[in-house]
Order: C-alpha cells, then structure tokens, then sequence
C-alpha cells in the first residue's frame, strides 16, 4: 500500500515562464548587443542556452573593449 493517494482530473497549473533578460529571441543574423557588467562566462552560458531553446539559431560570445558582447550568427 502506497503512502500517496493518487488522483485524476486536477488541472497542472500554467508555469510561471521567465523571461530572459538577454534579447536573443529577437534576434536576427548579424545582430550583437553589449553587455557591460556580466562576465563572458555567464553570457556564453545564457547563449548556449538560447541555442537550445532556438533550434537553428546560433549564438557567438566575444571579450572586447571592456565589454561582452554577443552576436547572432546562424
């Protein structure tokens, strides 16, 4: 005997999505933005990231200048 009742018919409540703060959604090829307090690591992850939310979308992570900035290549 189980120690959890098992129910039928209760709806799951809608998740709460979160937003990035990044803009890679609206992306196109060939556009970049900069980030100026992130450091490159957190910003390469939250592209990797997007590159699996967006199939066939692909992200590049570049240190310049003071700043990071990410590109939208594919």
């Amino acid at each position: 005997m189980s120690k959890f009742k098992i129910e039928k018919g209760i709806p799951q409540p809608r998740s709460r999505a979160k937003r990035s703060k990044y803009p890679f959604a609206e992306m196109g090829v060939g556009d970049s933005f900069a980030v100026l307090d992130e450091s490159a690591q957190v910003l390469r992850s939250a592209a990797f990231n997007a590159q699996r939310k967006f199939p066939g979308r692909k992200f590049s992570v570049r240190q310049c200048a003071g700043e990071v900035r990410a590109w939208r290549v594919a």
